[in-house]
């Protein structure tokens, strides 16, 4: 005779995903394996899932809401010629590109260099937003909720 396995699984509070429940905490997850190491562990794992707490999804939303303003406005300082990147780069294809100090950049390579980094700053606090969307609906939808049990 056959046992069933059940195992429980959760909403992990930093990545949102459905994983593997170990002692009442998010088991390890988000991560590769390369010759037999671990690399890229999700720092979800070690807390409960969300659908038993949130104060960490919470924690991180408040953290990414604090940070993209401050991302916005760096973004402006470097529209407006206030922040200038340290470095810029000879060429926009990468099989010829070398890595220049700014300073020693034509103008034109300053200009990419600097619209580079306004739209990485602007980027990232985009991603933060929908982060922050995302996680926010994970956790109305799941915080309360049942774990999932599933026969293996």
């Amino acid at each position: 005779m056959q046992t069933v396995k059940i195992q429980t699984r959760g909403i992990c509070q930093c990545c949102g995903r459905e994983q593997a429940i170990v002692n009442g905490m998010m088991s390890k997850h988000g991560y590769t394996v390369k010759q037999g190491w671990f690399s890229g562990v999700c720092s979800g794992r070690n807390y409960a899932p969300v659908q038993v707490s949130r104060t960490t999804t919470d924690e991180i939303i408040a953290q990414i809401n604090a940070e993209i303003p401050e991302l916005i406005a760096k973004a402006d300082k470097v529209k407006s010629g206030e922040i200038t990147p340290e470095t810029a780069f000879t060429h926009v294809v990468t099989a010829y590109r070398k890595e220049i100090p700014y300073q020693q950049a034509t103008a034109s390579q300053q200009y990419n260099a600097r619209n580079s980094m306004e739209w990485a700053y602007r980027n990232r606090a985009r991603m933060g937003e929908d982060f922050i969307k995302t996680m926010t609906e994970i956790a109305n939808k799941y915080h309360g909720q049942p774990l999932v049990q599933i026969a293996k």
